[in-house]
């Protein structure tokens, strides 16, 4: 099955003028823990419950490995590793283990394993985008208008589904025209309305 991705840009990315493009994947259902378990039993003579004791387990080792400093090996997977930063203001002469902090855990893939999803993979473009609508103040303002023209309150989700914008960029809007005085702001903290003064 094609993975859907979409092309992204950054304009005047690292202020330099240029502009750089960035791909996006649009990611289908993540496989649960029970999916899993399923999945395992159909195809060989392990049982759920099985399944679910070695995950259990598989987890439980993990952590002891990363917290004693070790890498982790997951068979036919790869490596966990931790990422480890310093504290910005322990940024002394001498640092000490108190000065760290645990950033993340990475993933080392085998080199197997990669170049099999490299070789299984395909690319198709996304039929939807999640790159919002580039609108003027005005369009913006008329689409609010026909909006409110049959309703009697503005939503953020319902800006979003006239206009495209991404629920950032429609707040963004809604503020500039609520501290304008074009609209009055009601509802809830979670559930903001927005009204026609």
């Amino acid at each position: 099955m094609p993975i859907n991705y979409e092309i992204h840009q950054i304009e005047n990315a690292a202020g330099r003028g240029k502009d750089r493009k960035y791909v996006r994947l649009h990611y289908g259902h993540t496989m649960t823990a029970e999916e899993m378990e399923r999945a395992i039993e159909a195809s060989c003579s392990v049982t759920r419950a099985d399944v679910k004791a070695v995950m259990t387990e598989l987890s439980h080792f993990a952590l002891a490995e990363l917290k004693a400093g070790n890498r982790f090996y997951l068979p036919e997977l790869g490596w966990l590793s931790l990422s480890v930063g310093i504290s910005n203001r322990y940024q002394t002469a001498e640092t000490t283990g108190r000065d760290l902090y645990i950033r993340g855990i990475k993933f080392q893939p085998k080199a197997q394993l990669l170049e099999n999803v490299r070789r299984g993979a395909s690319f198709t473009k996304s039929a939807y985008s999640t790159l919002s609508s580039q609108l003027t103040r005005k369009e913006t303002w008329s689409q609010i208008e026909q909006v409110l023209e049959t309703s009697h309150f503005l939503t953020v989700g319902a800006l979003c589904q006239a206009t495209g914008l991404s629920k950032y960029k429609a707040r963004k809007w809604l503020g500039l025209f609520e501290a304008d005085g074009l609209l009055r702001k009601g509802g809830t903290k979670h559930q903001p309305l927005y009204f026609k003064t």
